[in-house]
């Protein structure tokens, strides 16, 4: 027995209907992975109480997850938040995916506390819509790691919407490991510290757009991504808008490809008028461990002020064959050396995770590449 959804919901997914069908009308254009063609207006909803998928967790936090109905009803900033970052405006993912999404979680960390949570979230079904909202009140702190896996090949979608206040500090690690195709988008508001680290481990198909807003002095963010990538496509757009002064923000992403893998990575830094004294900083790696595989990076700057500091760069190539004879000529054995290689390449990003994920996430990133 379904339970009727509530007007706020509503009203937002028809509203979000209106919006897709006016955006498909003027043929905007289409985010790289599509979803099977099927006109809204046929669309038959999936209720939110009746899920597709399954959420679990562990560590100090079990009383920060909420449904995101419960949510909404007590809690005054996921009024204020929902689907304010992620607009349906935004584009014809984002207005579908706010029509169909059938799954949808909170994490809300009151004022002044401190947590690490430990989350999976496992989609099941051929198409899979889930929507999770995390919220930092001011002073608090949340370390999360979330492993995104399911149950059978399929198409995934995700939309994220953060919001870290003012003295909050937040690290966000999401590992993926999926037999199906995700597309995520995420958007996070900043006025506190805001850390993300995407590891992507087995995906044939992952497509991530990530857009940090620093909106007050001394925000800072720090975008990085380990791509792990075996004969399979990965596509990253990772971007930093200062919108005030004395703000800054890191981009740092790693590619190791083998097996004819393909990933488009591209980062933006914007400064706008009100961002003086700002920092920005991207820095894209990609390592090739074959002719077969092939990549592109285009890292990009918007200022539009003075008294800024921001660079940028890129670098792709394959291993160096001396570096090889250097690990052989010392009785290192050929694929020994390349792990080696890859790991010391890698390890920017994984720097600040503890000694135990560290191992964790290595040693199932070596069995990767060996396959």
């Amino acid at each position: 027995m379904k339970t009727q959804e509530p007007s706020w919901l509503d009203e937002s997914r028809v509203e979000a209907k209106s919006i897709f069908q006016e955006l498909e009308k003027k043929s905007l254009p289409r985010p790289m992975i599509r979803v099977s063609p099927k006109d809204v207006s046929e669309f038959k909803r999936l209720e939110i109480l009746a899920p597709l998928g399954s959420w679990s967790h562990t560590g100090s936090a079990s009383s920060l997850l909420h449904s995101l109905l419960e949510a909404y009803d007590k809690l005054p900033l996921v009024q204020e938040t929902y689907r304010s970052l992620c607009k349906a405006t935004f584009s014809s993912f984002s207005a579908k995916h706010q029509y169909e999404f059938q799954d949808g979680q909170v994490i809300y960390v009151p004022a002044g506390q401190e947590h690490d949570l430990n989350l999976t979230t496992v989609f099941d079904g051929e198409k899979s819509s889930q929507y999770l909202m995390i919220v930092l009140e001011k002073g608090a702190s949340l370390s999360l790691v979330h492993f995104l896996k399911d149950a059978c090949p399929g198409l995934r979608d995700l939309v994220l919407e953060i919001v870290v206040q003012e003295d909050a500090s937040f690290t966000y690690t999401p590992v993926y490991e999926l037999q199906g195709m995700l597309q995520l988008h995420r958007q996070a508001h900043v006025r506190g510290s805001c850390t993300v680290v995407d590891v992507t481990l087995e995906i044939p198909f992952i497509q991530v757009q990530s857009d940090m807003q620093l909106l007050i002095p001394g925000a800072s963010a720090r975008q990085t991504a380990t791509i792990c990538s075996n004969a399979t496509r990965s596509f990253f757009s990772q971007q930093s808008h200062h919108q005030a002064p004395q703000t800054s923000s890191d981009i740092v992403t790693k590619a190791v490809l083998s097996n004819g893998a393909q990933s488009g990575l591209a980062g933006l830094v914007a400064m706008d008028n009100m961002s003086k004294d700002a920092q920005g900083y991207q820095q894209m790696d990609v390592l090739l461990l074959d002719e077969k595989s092939h990549a592109s990076a285009i890292p990009e700057l918007s200022i539009y002020t003075a008294d800024v500091k921001c660079s940028h760069g890129a670098t792709m190539g394959e291993i160096d064959e001396e570096e090889l004879f250097y690990f052989q000529a010392r009785g290192i054995p050929i694929y020994k050396a390349k792990q080696l290689i890859v790991q010391g390449f890698i390890q920017e990003t994984l720097d600040h995770l503890d000694e135990e994920m560290q191992t964790m996430l290595l040693e199932r990133l070596m069995s990767v590449l060996e396959e």
